[in-house]
């Protein structure tokens, strides 16, 4: 096998500063340096050495070593250490991993360790389960084990919990559940609840689905009071700022629950942190599908943590279920992490008839070309496909714009800045890539030059933060509109959802910015959209994968059309990432 030699500038001078503290020429090290380098801006933690040992590097001369050979000659340096050392480099064989790296992996792993079926104090079930029947009355539960019930009680009687499933199956439904059984259980205690997630739309989008769910509660007004919490980024969460977080393990966040919602998008250095900031007794709930796109840094945390659960639920677990009304679960193999991890499967978003939901699951299945006939099937009305050659460049061009002027004259026909924002989630253009004729960059461009008409700030211009700004709290992903109209404000402004408020920024007032008539599919994570249009590009590309479909489909609420190529849609549906990393073997 070839291994591709083409490195960064930072892995090359990465692997000379760690070769110079080594005290000799090293050609091994020094290779071994490049590849983790280059691994870990990749997405992965660490370099699986069994993966590349004697493979032949493209533009040099013979194979690399033997695994046994290579292992031998990085453990006689001394920039090379075993876990609990102090080195530069990590090597926990086959795995290498830069030493900050292997660190956050290791402080994720305690955690979910020390955590994980500890439980929270003595709990009365049979009290449980009475707070349980109002929660979850009767006729929701039919058709076997309630499965949002069971993730219900594992959020409440576990530390740390993770609660899985792909749009409309219920998790903020269940979260909202686990807060008010929380509260009814804690009585006159006060309970302090935090809510987060990756990014300021996702964090929006929590705070709106909570505010929805806690309505059709059945409990007092004086718990569903209780349950009100501001949602914010996790950086916000964590108090980012120049010098670092504000809360650490030597400063733990002021919470008795923590809510994570997106936790997939959350890369590994982040989650560390996170979880190093969470108090001794206190919930850590997150949610997420594994399925979707991992985040853009390093490592796919909560992937590994879903496929760290052992299958079924301990005795113990079982006993204490039973007790509150839930019955018949599953007993899985003694040893190992339980009772911290639910799937919610069912979806109440969408029928199993439902073209996007039957489209989704082919390509979560790796099935392409099931999901290509279904896409083209006339009998999925919500869903549909157009295939490149269906239409020429400029015949590609015109109907693309068409239907962002169309989508744009809706927007601003909107009485003021809330309900156009309200009304830019009717649709969304997604694209895979970034760059291209088929890119967001070139689709904004297009898109600009006409309806902006060469202007720089003009009436309905979409823009999306591309850096983070904590002091104006605005963050990378964050949408806004530039709205024009002196009714509304003496000077032009640009206007954010907050919730259910909105926020006004001068144009001059935001961190870098970029018009957004389209996004990537990326950029999309966190947000939901009526109608979604997917451009996938024409040409192969290696990002261009199973998760990065999925996720797209996975944003729109009732209709999904797709542009692309069938044979590379279909290629592109049986590829997946996979991130390498040690939390999985940690943990198991």
């Amino acid at each position: 096998m070839k291994i591709p030699g083409t490195f960064s500038a930072l892995d090359t001078h990465l692997a000379e500063c760690i070769e110079r503290l080594s005290g000799k020429r090293d050609a091994d090290l020094r290779f071994a340096v490049k590849l983790v380098s280059r691994h870990t801006a990749q997405g992965n933690i660490c370099l699986d050495l069994s993966t590349v040992a004697g493979c032949f590097p493209e533009g040099g001369e013979g194979c690399l070593p033997s695994l046994d050979e290579w292992s031998a000659s990085l453990q006689s340096t001394d920039v090379v250490t075993g876990p609990g050392g102090n080195a530069p480099l990590i090597f926990d064989p086959p795995l290498l991993y830069l030493n900050r790296y292997y660190m956050y992996e290791a402080s994720v792993a305690s955690f979910v360790r020390e955590r994980t079926g500890a439980g929270i104090g003595t709990i009365d079930s049979v009290q449980v389960g009475r707070a349980l029947e109002l929660l979850f009355p009767e006729e929701e539960d039919c058709g076997g084990i309630n499965w949002q019930k069971v993730a219900c009680l594992v959020a409440f009687s576990q530390r740390v919990s993770v609660i899985g499933g792909g749009p409309g199956t219920g998790k903020t439904t269940v979260v909202a559940k686990v807060l008010a059984l929380c509260l009814e259980m804690a009585g006159d205690r006060p309970v302090k609840i935090m809510l987060a997630a990756p990014t300021g739309k996702a964090a929006a989008r929590l705070q709106e689905a909570l505010a929805g769910a806690k309505q059709g509660l059945f409990c007092s007004d004086a718990v569903k009071d209780k349950m009100v919490a501001e949602a914010m980024t996790v950086h916000r969460l964590l108090g980012s700022g120049r010098a670092g977080f504000h809360y650490n393990k030597d400063n733990p966040l002021p919470a008795d629950i923590v809510v994570v919602d997106e936790a997939s998008m959350v890369d590994l250095p982040l989650m560390a942190r996170l979880m190093a900031a969470i108090p001794g007794k206190c919930r850590l709930i997150l949610l997420g599908d594994r399925y979707q796109l991992a985040s853009v840094q390093p490592g796919a945390v909560f992937g590994d943590l879903c496929r760290a659960s052992r299958e079924g639920f301990s005795c113990k677990f079982n006993e204490f279920a039973s007790a509150a009304g839930v019955a018949g679960l599953p007993v899985g193999p003694s040893g190992g992490l339980v009772d911290f991890f639910v799937e919610l499967k069912q979806s109440f978003r969408f029928s199993e008839e439902s073209g996007i939901f039957l489209v989704s699951r082919a390509v979560k299945e790796g099935d392409g070309e099931a999901a290509l006939v279904l896409l083209k099937d006339e009998k999925c009305k919500d869903v549909c496909w157009r295939d490149h050659e269906g239409f020429p460049a400029d015949m590609f061009s015109a109907e693309l714009l068409s239907r962002i002027q169309k989508h744009m004259q809706y927007v601003l026909e909107a009485s003021g800045p809330e309900e156009a924002l309200s009304r830019m989630a009717g649709f969304a253009v997604l694209c895979a890539l970034r760059h291209g004729p088929m890119g967001s960059k070139s689709i904004n461009r297009m898109a600009s030059d006409v309806l902006g008409a060469g202007g720089s700030w003009y009436h309905g211009r979409p823009v999306m933060v591309s850096r983070n700004h904590h002091g104006r709290q605005l963050y990378n992903g964050d949408s806004g509109l530039f709205w024009a109209e002196k009714s509304v404000a003496e000077q032009p402004q640009v206007y954010f959802s907050a919730g259910t408020a909105v926020r006004a920024f001068l144009p001059q007032q935001l961190p870098e910015h970029e018009t957004s008539y389209a996004m990537t599919v990326h950029k999309s994570q966190g947000s939901e959209f009526d109608h979604v249009l997917l451009i996938l590009p024409d040409i192969p590309s290696p990002v261009v994968v199973s998760e990065l479909i999925y996720t797209a489909l996975t944003r729109a609420r009732k209709s999904v059309e797709v542009w692309g190529d069938p044979a590379l849609f279909r290629e592109a549906a049986a590829s997946r990432v996979l991130r390498r990393s040690g939390l999985v073997k940690a943990l198991t």
